[in-house]
């Protein structure tokens, strides 16, 4: 269908306006109208500019220009500041001194994850145009998993509850996605909800971290294009959870 255009009105497009004539006797003037200004109300609050106590950061951590950080997350407790880089993978910083935790990069795994047998093309160069590091790092509710996807396609993830894990090491990989992941969220401390560029999106049950390294998911096909993003609502007062999904074909699917 054809879109519909809107078109403003500007000074060269305008219409003059009609010129109207006023009859009036010869010593009769139009008086000039003075507009009227009321006193101001007393309910009336005046506003005033206050200083805010964010003008200077906190902490100031500095990196590479060649390792551009492209993704952010904190902690929910606040302790924690995660951040993904397309050259320096994943770190860890403690949000209180800025010492590093921990730092994982994808070059660090000792073989490539495996992937489900698809139908669907894959083209690493397409989704990572050459980049190999990390393109998103997110934090659960309960601060405990940290999720972090990468470039190649692979997604992985930590239990963020001792100083062993938070070292960043041993990582379980999340297998499933054939290509890179676009966008991620929870839907409790324990679901992850993750939409892919293989036009997929997954539902993931990460309680299975705390007995085993493998993590089952649920296939979600419905688009036909690339995954941009994914939403998932609280589902209060008894409500049913709902998920959004949207491709960069303009479709968006929404699963109960």
């Amino acid at each position: 269908p054809a879109p519909v255009v809107f078109r403003c009105r500007t000074a060269e497009n305008a219409r003059p306006a009609p010129k109207t004539t006023t009859s009036h006797t010869p010593r009769e003037r139009p008086s000039a109208t003075v507009p009227r200004r009321d006193p101001p109300r007393a309910s009336e609050k005046r506003t005033t500019s206050h200083r805010s106590n964010l003008e200077a950061p906190r902490l100031v951590l500095s990196g590479n220009a060649s390792c551009p950080v492209v993704s952010v997350a904190t902690s929910p407790g606040g302790n924690f500041v995660a951040i993904a880089s397309l050259g320096g993978g994943v770190r860890l910083f403690d949000s209180r001194t800025g010492v590093m935790l921990g730092a994982y990069d994808c070059r660090d795994r000792s073989s490539s994850p495996s992937s489900r047998p698809s139908s669907r093309p894959s083209s690493r160069a397409e989704d990572g145009k050459g980049v190999r590091g990390a393109v998103g790092v997110w934090f659960g509710p309960c601060g405990m998993p940290l999720v972090a996807a990468f470039a190649d396609g692979s997604l992985v993830a930590w239990r963020i509850n001792c100083d062993e894990s938070r070292a960043l090491r041993s990582p379980v990989e999340l297998t499933g996605h054939t290509r890179r992941v676009t966008a991620a969220c929870f839907a409790d401390c324990n679901v992850l909800c993750t939409a892919s560029a293989d036009s997929t999106a997954r539902v993931w049950n990460l309680a299975e971290m705390w007995n085993s390294r493998e993590v089952t998911s649920v296939e979600l096909v419905g688009h036909d294009g690339a995954l941009t993003s994914c939403a998932v609502s609280s589902g209060g007062d008894g409500l049913p959870k709902l998920l959004a999904t949207c491709d960069a074909r303009g479709a968006f699917c929404v699963w109960f």
